[in-house]
């Protein structure tokens, strides 16, 4: 992960953004060259992700005051697997989600729209 990208809607009332440092010598060029980040740069100006982790959490909990935060992505199954193991690895406090609050949004436009999906 390079990045953490977050915001709080209820009229825009939060947003979060933090690069991190890599954690490896190891990393796939072709999926760098998706986010358009400067891995040399990253590791010079980038935080440590316990940092960032830590400061996303705070975050988080400001965001939800207090409450039971739910992560909200697409895809859920990817954002959900390394946001969650990145708070466990490096936050302090591990998950401010816990082990399972989260809501995939094309689930929320499938039901929305009523639109029938065939899943393989």
């Amino acid at each position: 992960m390079t990045a953490i990208h977050s915001f709080a809607r209820v009229d825009m009332i939060g947003f979060f953004y933090r690069e991190i440092k890599p954690i490896s010598e190891d990393f796939d060029p072709e999926a760098l060259a998706i986010n358009g980040l400067n891995r040399d740069e990253l590791t010079l100006r980038g935080v440590s992700p316990s940092e960032a982790m830590d400061e996303a959490f705070d975050w988080i909990q400001k965001m939800s005051n207090a409450g039971n935060p739910v992560l909200v992505a697409y895809p859920l199954s990817f954002d959900w697997t390394w946001l969650y193991w990145y708070f466990i690895r490096y936050s302090k406090r591990g998950s401010p989600f816990g082990h399972s609050p989260c809501f995939d949004l094309k689930t929320a436009v499938a039901l929305t729209n009523r639109t029938n999906h065939k899943f393989v």
